[in-house]
């Protein structure tokens, strides 16, 4: 797993206003844990909402923790750490 002390504030700076933690949110502001369609959803708010989507992750409604590990090694790989997605939200809305 990744290790990036005091990012916290980072990742939560991105995931509060995106999902609010909630692993069952779907964009837009809706709240459903049998959601299996396009729009972004869980934690992470993955766009689209399909398995295909989650990769090997599998299905979203799976754990809150298989949403956190996606969201870590989605992070990891676009941007390097949280508080580079962070730099790239606040500049574009979106991460």
């Amino acid at each position: 797993m990744h290790r990036w002390p005091g990012q916290f504030p980072a990742l939560d700076a991105i995931v509060t206003p995106e999902s609010g933690w909630d692993s069952c949110a779907v964009y837009p502001g809706m709240h459903s844990c049998g959601y299996r369609g396009t729009a972004a959803c869980g934690i992470p708010q993955a766009n689209p909402c399909t398995k295909t989507a989650w990769g090997r992750s599998g299905d979203l409604y799976g754990t809150r923790f298989a949403q956190v590990r996606w969201l870590l090694r989605y992070i990891a790989s676009r941007y390097g750490d949280p508080q580079a997605a962070l730099t790239f939200r606040n500049a574009h809305g979106w991460y």
